[in-house]
């Protein structure tokens, strides 16, 4: 039964939306209709010229011309197909400190030490011993290893090697 009932239902609903549309069409061909405004609607005060909404128009043109969309046609509106790659940084020089200003004289190693003589910048000599400092730069070097051709010192956190002959 449902069936039969859609199969008449389906065209006067058809039928009845062409009408509507036929009488939609025909209605807006007609004339538009033109309201007489009484004379109880003041004229407008002259004055700047202003938007519907009330916002004054000086300096702004009247109509629109193709000049005054140039700055949106100039305008680009892609951005790039992938973004650039980050700027490197520059890189960061560790400033080394310098050796202490000392010049090895001698070694004389021992089992378990030894003692070395060295010559400071005022040309005064001192003899120390395996874990003794020997102050005469920035920061004191402690005396880690005698051998017998060289000595190694830990001075500012790395090790140096200080050869007979060489300052």
């Amino acid at each position: 039964m449902p069936i039969r009932r859609l199969r008449f239902w389906l065209p006067v609903i058809s039928l009845a939306m062409l009408g509507g549309s036929l009488a939609v069409l025909a209605w807006s061909l007609l004339a538009p209709c033109q309201v007489n405004v009484s004379a109880a609607v003041p004229a407008p005060r002259p004055g700047p010229a202003t938007s519907a909404a009330g916002y004054p128009l000086a300096g702004r043109p009247n109509r629109l011309t193709p000049e005054s969309f140039q700055p949106l046609f100039a305008r680009r509106f892609q951005a790039p197909l992938y973004d650039p790659p980050p700027k490197t940084p520059a890189p960061v020089v560790k400033q080394v400190a310098p050796p202490p200003p000392v010049k090895l004289l001698a070694t004389m190693p021992e089992p378990g030490g030894g003692h070395a003589m060295f010559s400071d910048p005022k040309g005064a000599v001192v003899v120390r011993a395996v874990g003794d400092r020997i102050t005469g730069g920035s920061s004191p070097a402690e005396i880690v290893e005698i051998a017998g051709d060289h000595v190694v010192l830990r001075y500012d956190q790395r090790l140096i090697t200080l050869k007979l002959g060489k300052e």
